[in-house]
């Protein structure tokens, strides 16, 4: 999960790399050259991108990448997904299981086989295929990426972050441009995630560059919304959107510590508080706010067991990087959760 964590510690910097590519293309139908190769459609990125050389990759630097394989019948797919999300339709909600979808829709393995003789052939080590057989992973270093993909890498500058990019089209041997759809890793790319966006109402100067971006709003149900299952009932629609399911009780507004007490027979009356128990609230952003949100729940929606300063921890990390995160303390609580580094 390490390029997910690199996206998020970069996002308040207005930027992230990502260890992918954005080509998921598509074989295209003109040969690369006489040698019977492919394009890769949209494998290749923007000149602009590529205004900036900064260098050349080490031929022996290691890359991973993963092929990405089509489907089977695409369109059958793309017809399902419709009919089967479309209230009338006789597939409305009528679901596949995991093994009939890659059964009806998934490659093949004759096309899963073809894409590992390709890779073994060019010296890359297999690392696995993507149980639905959309994925083949796999690495090499530079040079052996350069060769089997009849490209050149080079490190470019863009937006202010210096990323490996190929300079021309990657292109596939037409023998196996049936099978393969594109491939994600050989290119890295620039990305503006939208919580990078998000102002942070504390801050009154620039963030230093390896801080992680501010919390998001905080997420709420819309009204109306129910206190517990079946209290509020949709009257309004159809009950056929609701099938399978027989209810159509709108959304659990939130649970209250009392009701989660009493989900597990928790006998508060027998002076079982959950007194000198600690919970950890993980939070992916050290969030400033922390105690007082806290505080705040307590009062409203616990107000016999009010939390206080003195019971409240925050263990903030040293620095932020791409491998800490922050757990808060919260003593007091009937409940318990773990605690442990992303």
């Amino acid at each position: 999960m390490r390029s997910a964590r690199s996206w998020v510690a970069l996002g308040a910097a207005g930027l992230a790399i990502s260890a992918t590519t954005v080509a998921m293309a598509i074989p295209s139908a003109t040969a690369a050259s006489a040698t019977h190769r492919a394009n890769l459609r949209g494998a290749l990125s923007p000149a602009s991108e590529r205004s900036r050389p900064r260098g050349s990759v080490a031929a022996s630097s290691r890359i991973r990448f993963d092929l990405l394989l089509r489907l089977r019948n695409a369109r059958g797919a793309h017809a399902f997904v419709r009919s089967v999300s479309t209230p009338g339709s006789k597939n409305f909600h009528h679901y596949l299981t995991d093994a009939q979808w890659v059964n009806r829709y998934g490659p093949t393995k004759a096309d899963v086989s073809a894409a590992r003789t390709w890779l073994r052939k060019q010296g890359f080590t297999v690392h696995g295929v993507a149980r639905d057989r959309l994925l083949v992973s796999a690495g090499g270093t530079a040079r052996q990426v350069e060769r089997a993909f009849s490209t050149s890498l080079g490190m470019y500058r863009v937006n202010g972050h210096t990323v490996r990019l190929a300079s021309s089209s990657l292109s596939i041997p037409t023998t196996i441009g049936g099978a393969v759809a594109g491939v994600t890793g050989v290119n890295q790319y620039v990305a503006t995630p939208r919580l990078s966006r998000i102002a942070h109402p504390s801050t009154t100067k620039a963030a230093p560059s390896d801080a992680e971006p501010p919390p998001p709003p905080g997420f709420r149900n819309p009204q109306p919304c129910s206190a517990y299952w079946g209290q509020k009932t949709d009257t309004s629609d159809a009950h056929s959107l609701y099938a399978p399911y027989t209810g159509n009780s709108y959304d659990i507004c939130g649970y209250r510590p009392s009701q989660l007490r009493g989900s597990y027979e928790i006998p508060t009356h027998q002076g079982v508080t959950g007194k000198g128990v600690t919970i950890a609230i993980v939070d992916a952003y050290d969030s400033p706010t922390l105690f007082a949100d806290a505080h705040r729940y307590s009062t409203l929606n616990d107000p016999s067991f009010p939390l206080t300063a003195s019971q409240f921890t925050n263990a903030a990390p040293a620095s932020v990087d791409q491998a800490t995160t922050s757990c808060s303390s919260v003593p007091r609580t009937a409940l318990t959760a773990a605690c442990s580094p992303r």
